[in-house]
C-alpha cells in the first residue's frame, strides 16, 4: 500500500518534499479511500468538540 502526505508534512516548511507519482487506478482508489478515512476521522473529532475545520 502506498504512503500517503498527511498534514504534518506541510508543518515544517524547510523540509524536502517530493510528489509521489499515482501509477494505476488501483492505487489512485486506494488512496482515495485512505484520505477520506482520515479526513472521516478528523471530521467527526471536530463535530464533538464543536470546532470549525480552520479553527485556530
Amino acid at each position: 500500500m502506498t504512503q500517503v502526505f498527511t498534514s504534518d508534512a506541510y508543518d515544517n516548511p524547510n523540509r524536502e518534499r517530493t510528489a509521489h507519482i499515482i501509477t494505476s487506478d488501483r492505487e489512485a482508489i486506494e488512496i482515495a479511500q485512505q484520505l477520506a478515512a482520515e479526513f472521516a476521522q478528523e471530521a467527526a473529532e471536530r463535530d464533538r468538540d464543536r470546532r470549525l475545520p480552520m479553527q485556530s
